[in-house]
């Protein structure tokens, strides 16, 4: 074993052949179909990683394929994972026994160096600096997975720094799953609210909006566009409040198109592609392309009550696009589509109901992001970045 250098840190610069034993999995022959069916040994393939816990497959192995292709043994659970192929650098630990392919390299730790810490290293160590080219994407061999650089302290300092880092990643963690209970509740509550009664009216939207579409500059005049007017792509409408554009316009742009501003407060629908049928409210002033309905409400109904109206019956106005290669909505088709409209005091109870939902996810969303920017600065700081 070759000695580690010492640093002025208190830490060693060691590598990953020095600290821990390889092993490469394996793919057994796809043309086998006896390997393949009644499979109860789990598979793991890079797309089961995800820097966490790997609790399920989803593909599994035959007992045949085991023996035969394995030698019946198996990667026993804690084991940390590793891809090296293609996708470089994700990392799991298993939480069950299970075998894996090529691509991934179990890691089993010498006794003076803690999983954990490991884990969390190589998810910030710069394995691209030891990246070889490779036909179908990237890829590190053999050699150079022993070679990669770690920075290793004492084992109480290891343990020291994964133990925090695993305290924060669990935070991040809890915040991810109360957001997504957050968004559950939501869809339940929305379709609860949204339920007709009899003092309702089924009403085409055209009786209750007007509705207009925007335009686009030409792409070739780049004096159209750069300027300080912001303008709405059809991508852009993915639900919220929209506050920020990708592009903007200028006034030339603007005067030849057939784009025009509309106030911050119209509903947004989009009308073409993957996020057909899909709204938004504006939260400032701005134009749209052609791709995007602007719908301005009647007195008789609330802007944000139609937007939650129409989130809800997102499904049933994506079935009412037509056209044979991107079936896509239109002005025609939304202006005569059908929905449920109570009384207006309904519609506010409705949407107040409903925009605390919103208030609370936005809350969690931005703690979210503040965890895990805290977290990634905590890697960097307590790992000492790239190796």
């Amino acid at each position: 074993m070759t000695a580690p250098q010492q640093t002025q840190r208190g830490r060693e610069m060691t590598t990953l052949g020095e600290v821990a034993e390889l092993k490469i999995g394996r793919t057994p022959a796809r043309a086998s179909g006896a390997y393949w069916t009644e499979g109860s040994t789990p598979w793991v393939s890079i797309a089961d990683m995800a820097n966490g816990p790997l609790r399920t497959t989803k593909e599994s192995i035959s007992p045949l394929a085991l023996t035969e292709c394995f030698g019946g043994r198996l990667v026993p659970a804690g084991t940390l994972l590793m891809s090296f192929k293609l996708t470089i650098g994700k990392v799991a630990i298993l939480q069950m026994p299970a075998v894996h392919n090529e691509a991934i390299v179990s890691i089993l730790p010498r006794p003076e160096v803690d999983r954990d810490y490991l884990f969390y290293y190589l998810q910030v160590a710069d394995l691209l600096l030891e990246q070889d080219a490779y036909v179908k994407g990237k890829t590190l061999n053999r050699e150079k997975l022993l070679r990669i650089p770690i920075w290793l302290p004492p084992l109480d300092e290891q343990q020291r720094i994964a133990r925090i880092l695993s305290t924060m990643q669990t935070a991040v963690e809890t915040s991810e799953e109360e957001l997504q209970h957050i968004h559950r509740l939501r869809r339940i509550v929305l379709a609860d609210q949204l339920t007709p009664t009899d003092a309702w009216q089924q009403l085409p939207l055209a009786e209750v909006a007007d509705t207009a579409s925007g335009g686009t500059p030409r792409s070739d005049v780049p004096e159209y566009y750069g300027g300080q007017i912001p303008w709405v792509q059809s991508g852009e409408v993915v639900g919220g409040e929209i506050v920020t554009t990708q592009k903007h316009l200028t006034p030339q742009g603007l005067a030849c198109s057939a784009a025009r501003v509309f106030p911050a407060g119209t509903l947004l629908i989009a009308m073409y592609g993957a996020t057909a049928g899909q709204v938004a409210l504006l939260g400032i002033d701005a134009a749209t392309n052609q791709a995007v309905c602007c719908v301005t409400p009647h007195r008789k109904v609330e802007a944000r009550f139609l937007y939650y109206a129409l989130e809800g019956a997102r499904e049933r106005l994506r079935a009412a696009r037509v056209g044979a290669a991107q079936p896509n909505l239109s002005q025609q088709l939304i202006r005569s589509f059908v929905l449920g409209v109570p009384p207006l005091d309904e519609q506010r109870r409705i949407v107040r109901v409903l925009a605390a939902f919103d208030r609370t996810s936005e809350t969690t969303l931005r703690r979210l992001g503040l965890l895990r920017v805290v977290f990634s600065s905590a890697m960097t700081q307590l790992l000492g970045g790239s190796a």
